[in-house]
């Protein structure tokens, strides 16, 4: 079990339960930047009494369009091929896609066309992920936030055209909470799922904080064989979080 959290934190996140950390790509790996300025975070990351396996936020706030006319894969190829490089020496095992911003489709720009844009750019990605052998992890998005692959079927049937073991889903309950996925979604896709996020639909907290159950998902998860990481991708205070570690923990094991 994980949780987004900075060094920081790590040791009090370790106490209270996780296993590892979920770190943004731009302030972990520093893409962007020299590869001195990365190394100062391996650095942080060898006194961290756990590991960084989950990098998020790929592609947030960067010129970096992958849908529409302003697309520019090879811009957004060369960025991954050394966030991919750097992953691998931290021990970063995904890569999560959400980047709600690079994906959003521009006004008129089809479906249809989307997935002609993104599904040739994600078997290229595939490849530089596997030369790395890391995971690019595609996340469902609810609507308000991006207006592509909000659901999980939606994701799930990108992630079977790019047909690439290094491609895999993020199956996010938050999200699909909004949407309205049925639990039973998580089930049918797990095969196709690399990692399961959580978070409260309310004030997106950490579980525990209004007493939602999410029993349902990890009741589908279980039947279908899921046996991955699960992620906390919360709001949370760190009083919150031995307790939240424990109510996935009795929720997901029945």
């Amino acid at each position: 079990m994980g949780i987004n959290a900075s060094f920081d934190q790590a040791e009090a996140v370790a106490a209270a339960g996780a296993d590892f950390l979920l770190q943004p790509v731009n302030s972990f790996l520093r893409p962007d930047e020299p590869v001195a300025e990365f190394e100062k975070e391996l650095r942080r990351l060898d006194q961290s009494p756990i590991p960084v396996l989950t990098c998020n936020l790929f592609l947030m706030g960067r010129p970096l369009r992958t849908i529409g006319p302003e697309a520019r894969h090879e811009n957004v190829l060369r960025f991954a091929e050394t966030a991919f490089e750097r992953a691998r020496r931290a021990g970063v095992e995904r890569i999560v896609f959400g980047s709600s911003g690079s994906r959003n489709r521009p006004e008129g720009w089809s479906k249809a066309r989307a997935d002609a844009q993104f599904i040739p750019l994600l078997e290229k990605m595939g490849d530089l992920a596997g030369e790395q052998g890391v995971i690019v992890a595609v996340e469902n998005l609810q609507k308000n936030q991006c207006n592509y692959l909000t659901r999980i079927s939606e994701v799930a049937a990108l992630i079977e055209a790019v047909g690439h073991t290094h491609v895999r889903m993020l199956a996010d309950i938050y999200h699909s909470s909004h949407m309205q996925d049925p639990p039973s979604e998580f089930g049918k896709y797990a095969h196709l799922t690399d990692m399961v996020e959580i978070a409260e639909r309310v004030d997106r907290a950490a579980p525990g904080f209004s007493g939602q159950d999410f029993s349902p998902y990890f009741d589908a998860l279980r039947s279908a064989g899921y046996s991955g990481p699960i992620e906390i991708e919360a709001s949370w205070e760190i009083d919150q979080i031995a307790r939240a570690f424990e109510l996935i923990h009795e929720q997901s094991t029945g």
